[in-house]
């Protein structure tokens, strides 16, 4: 008996139609919904902010290193991020500038290790007030970091994993939708529907410099909690009004006694110890003091009275700048009393600039 079996042609089986234009489709309403939700977003008030990671960090540690004498590096916190340009300052210098920059925490184990470095023979601007100079300890932030880069410099980084942060911090930068590296759905999820708002004021760039935008903060209130942490302590009155608020602070900050300097004098040596080591090798050190207003520069001045503090520094290491000294620093409006708008950080950058070559330091 012969027993036939029928093979039909697999073909005949596949869906028909026409795919091409089905996927075009479907890449079509996808890219339509990115398009939409990256508006609807940005008309709330949210801008694109990268990452500032610790791996973001130490690719601009490594940087640093590999540009040697043509780096122009930036150490400090908060201020130096906010207020610096670092555009201008590569047109103004030729030199490449590098932002070491950590926000909330002591740049001083970042300066020990550029100074361990004998790579490290370019410039570099630190932004040093009285009070900031003291060493930390290991828990902090800077420390932190500084501990992961030495960790991560000797091992080999595969060619996909630095395409891959490559990628992720264009699309952070680029996109609305992965503010602060979060995934697009968190995004939509939590701010898509809110209502029409400021967004987000504070902008973090791939260079790592930041951008603050003041028009979307809560006014005077956002400059009086600066203030109050600036001080150090509520004061134990209740206000009615923010016109209070101010006159009470005012009058604590009047009777302000300056503080004794020892401590100050010794961290002193300790720094100059650091930049010491830096120019012994053919580097360039600059000290800067950057702007601080309104209430939050009178706790300054009481507290630490230019002639017990700054002017030490100036006489152990004549290449510093002191913002009020300069009349192209000293104009600019600080919305919270501690930080630029972004709106005056080229004017200012430019100014900086201006004077640090007029010195000859650069």
């Amino acid at each position: 008996m012969i027993v036939r079996l029928s093979i039909s042609n697999s073909n005949e089986r596949l869906p028909t139609g026409n795919w091409l234009a089905v996927w075009l489709g479907i890449i079509v309403v996808i890219f339509s919904a990115i398009a939409f939700f990256e508006w609807h977003i940005r008309s709330l008030g949210w801008s694109p902010s990268t990452v500032d990671s610790v791996q973001l960090w130490s690719e601009k540690r490594r940087h640093a290193s590999t540009l040697g004498d043509k780096a122009i590096i930036l150490v400090g916190a908060s201020r130096i991020q906010l207020d610096m340009d670092l555009n201008v300052i590569e047109k103004h210098t030729g030199l490449k500038p590098v932002q070491l920059a950590i926000d909330g925490t002591t740049y001083i184990p970042v300066l020990e290790d550029l100074a361990d470095d004998p790579r490290v023979t370019g410039a570099v601007l630190i932004s040093v007030n009285a009070y900031n100079m003291n060493k930390g300890n290991y828990g902090d932030v800077s420390a932190q970091w500084v501990n992961y880069y030495h960790k991560v410099r000797s091992q080999t980084i595969a060619p996909y994993q630095t395409i891959h942060d490559k990628i992720a911090s264009f699309l952070d930068h680029l996109l609305v939708l992965r503010i602060e590296g979060a995934k697009p759905y968190t995004v939509i999820s939590s701010l898509a529907f809110k209502k029409p708002g400021k967004g987000n004021y504070l902008v973090a760039n791939p260079d790592r410099s930041r951008d603050a935008d003041y028009n979307k903060v809560a006014m005077p209130m956002f400059y009086a909690a600066r203030l109050q942490r600036h001080f150090g302590k509520p004061l134990n009155e209740k206000f009615t009004s923010y016109k209070e608020f101010f006159a009470a602070y005012r009058r604590e900050i009047s009777a302000i006694e300056p503080l004794n300097n020892e401590t100050f004098l010794a961290n002193l040596n300790y720094l100059l110890k650091l930049v010491n080591k830096i120019e012994s090798r053919g580097g360039k050190v600059i000290i800067v003091r950057f702007p601080t207003g309104k209430l939050v520069w009178e706790v300054d001045n009481k507290k630490y009275p230019k002639n017990l503090f700054w002017d030490e520094i100036e006489k152990r290491h004549p290449a510093s700048i002191n913002f009020s000294d300069y009349a192209s620093l000293n104009k600019f409006i600080l919305p919270d009393g501690s930080h630029l708008d972004y709106r005056d950080k080229v004017a200012f950058t430019q100014g900086l600039m201006d004077i640090i070559y007029s010195k000859g330091f650069l």
